[in-house]
C-alpha cells in the first residue's frame, strides 16, 4: 500500500490518491488473511489433515461461496447492481460459447493455480503460517522489482525506502528463523 501511495506522479499517484477504496480492500484483505492464517495453523495443528486434504476442503468451501455469489448476483435488483456487485455468469458463458478456444487458457490457468496452491498449503503444513506470509512477500516483491526492471518503471525515494524497509524485515526474519533453528540443532 505505501508503494502507491508514495508515488510522486503519474496515473498510480492520482489514482492513489483518489482511491481511499483500494486502500480498504488492501486492509480488508490483509486482515483475512491474517485470521485465515492463524485459522489454518491450530486446523494442521488440531485435526491434522494431509496438505491435499486441506487443499480440497479449502477449495470446495471457496466453489461453493463463488457459486452461490455468481447465481445470487444473476438475480439482483438491476438497482442493486453496481461496478462490484454485477451479474457475470451468463455473460462469462456467452463468452466461451463464442470464444471455446479460451477453455484451453482457463484449464491452463486452474492446473497451474492448483499447483501453486499445493505448494502454499504443503509449505503449511511443513512451516506453518508466517513461513509462508515470508515466502509469499519475497515472491511478491520478486515481482515488484522484476516490473520495474522489465518495464523501466521510475520508482520515486520513498517508494525505494518501502521496498527496502520489506526486504529488511524479510531478511531478518529469516535470520532470527535461522539463528534459532542452528540453537535448536546444538542442544
Amino acid at each position: 500500500l505505501s508503494f502507491t501511495l508514495m508515488a510522486e506522479s503519474g496515473k498510480a499517484a492520482k489514482g492513489a490518491a483518489a482511491s481511499l477504496y483500494g486502500v480498504l480492500l488492501g486492509m480488508v484483505n490483509l486482515t483475512m488473511d491474517g485470521y485465515t492464517n492463524a485459522t489454518q495453523d491450530v486446523v494442521f495443528r488440531l485435526a491434522k489433515p494431509s496438505p491435499m486434504q486441506m487443499m480440497l476442503g479449502t477449495t470446495m468451501s471457496v466453489v461453493v461461496w463463488l457459486a452461490a455469489a455468481l447465481v445470487g448476483a444473476e438475480f439482483l435488483p438491476p438497482f442493486l447492481a453496481n461496478e462490484v456487485i454485477r451479474p457475470e455468469l451468463f455473460h462469462a458463458y456467452d463468452f466461451i460459447t463464442a470464444q471455446p478456444e479460451v477453455l484451453e487458457d482457463i484449464a491452463l490457468f486452474g492446473l497451474l493455480g492448483a499447483l501453486g496452491q499445493a505448494f502454499i498449503f504443503l509449505s503449511l503444513s511443513l512451516f506453518g503460517s508466517l513461513a509462508v506470509v515470508s515466502i509469499t512477500i519475497t515472491r511478491k516483491i520478486g515481482s515488484v522489482f522484476l516490473s520495474i526492471i522489465v518495464h523501466n518503471h521510475s520508482v520515486a525515494q520513498a517508494q525505494w525506502a518501502a521496498l527496502s524497509v520489506i526486504v529488511l524485515g524479510v531478511a531478518c526474519e529469516t535470520y532470527i528463523n535461522l539463528t534459532k533453528t542452528g540453537k535448536a540443532k546444538k542442544h
